[in-house]
């Protein structure tokens, strides 16, 4: 059994290595439009929100500034205030941010170890500016479309949480407390850039291989993937639409988040989950987003144009000050690492 497993994996080997060599092209073209997806929308949407979420939750000034809110809410969400504004802020930061801050918030106090891993599911969101921005505006050239996609996400999120907390206890006020914890940036920072870069190759890595599965489809059955497997491998493929698919169909697509996605949950969580658990409740709250939005769309009447539009791209890879941020991220990580093997 040994034998085969190894001459499977060295044939494998030696198969995808024929192919990274003779789709080079393919791969490359792909590695390039990658980059400058994360280049044009992910980098500039994700990273300012990702450092100052993580600072506002390190710093308990997060549990200040949602209190007045979570007064109200939290006798129907039934979180308390530091889960509340977790839950709040991955709402409005990204995929990533929801698993950071549960995170952050587990390092504060080991307690909410258990809560992270249900809170998870629903602390799992892109952020407006993806959607409003990349979505609404990139492939229907109407924000209106965005903000339907936005609320349709956002509401199913919100009454998943209501369900999965309803046999908590109401958190009381009186036992609040506040208090501003001391914090170093520079800290926030670094673990702000790592993160970037671990998302950053998750999502080369996806659209690589989904150019591979390509490659042999066509080689072999003449077929292309289409335009769904391909989003649902790594969402920011959903700017490929050609014709424009309907605004449900993208609701799906945004709430479900692809594979990739699901993947950098997993890779960037400091606390076990149930990958099984995690993709049937995404998948259920998927097809709420997707009621949700269809009933907005029937109630309001709206209908985008769905004529063609193609999404451009405003930043090249060879801009010098792109390849200068790169080059300081990089920086930051390897004297970080060399750091930590000194110690």
């Amino acid at each position: 059994m040994k034998k085969i497993k190894i001459t499977v994996l060295s044939v494998s080997a030696v198969v995808i290595g024929i192919i990274l060599i003779t789709d080079s092209k393919g791969i490359s073209d792909t590695i390039r439009e990658c980059t400058e997806t994360c280049l044009d929308s992910l980098i500039p949407s994700l990273f300012c929100f990702m450092l100052f979420a993580s600072v506002l939750i390190g710093s308990g000034i997060g549990k200040i500034i949602t209190a007045p809110i979570w007064v109200i809410i939290r006798y129907i969400l039934k979180l308390d205030c530091n889960m509340f504004s977790v839950y709040l802020l991955s709402q409005f930061g990204g995929y990533p941010i929801g698993v950071k801050l549960l995170n952050e918030l587990i390092r504060k106090d080991n307690k909410y170890k258990e809560q992270a891993q249900k809170a998870i599911y629903y602390c799992f969101s892109s952020g407006p500016a993806f959607v409003t921005g990349i979505v609404g505006i990139g492939i229907y050239n109407d924000i209106t479309a965005g903000i339907i996609i936005y609320v349709s996400c956002f509401m199913a999120n919100l009454i998943t949480a209501v369900v999965a907390n309803i046999k908590n206890k109401t958190p009381i006020y009186e036992n609040m407390s506040y208090r501003i914890i001391q914090i170093k940036i520079s800290s926030y920072l670094k673990e702000c850039i790592k993160s970037l870069i671990q998302i950053v190759a998750a999502i080369l890595l996806f659209n690589s291989i989904a150019e591979v599965a390509n490659f042999i489809l066509t080689q072999l059955f003449d077929i292309n993937i289409t335009y769904i497997i391909n989003t649902l491998i790594e969402i920011t493929n959903i700017k490929q639409a050609n014709p424009v698919p309907s605004i449900i169909l993208s609701t799906v697509f945004i709430s479900f988040g692809g594979m990739c996605i699901i993947y950098q949950i997993l890779t960037l969580a400091e606390f076990r989950i149930k990958v099984i658990n995690f993709i049937a409740a995404r998948t259920i709250i998927t097809l709420l987003s997707a009621l949700i939005c269809k009933i907005i769309i029937y109630s309001t009447g709206y209908s985008p144009s769905l004529s063609v539009f193609a999404y451009k791209f405003d930043i090249a890879v060879t801009n010098p000050v792109v390849a200068i941020c790169v080059i300081c991220m990089t920086g930051i990580v390897l004297s970080e690492a060399t750091t930590v093997r000194k110690k």
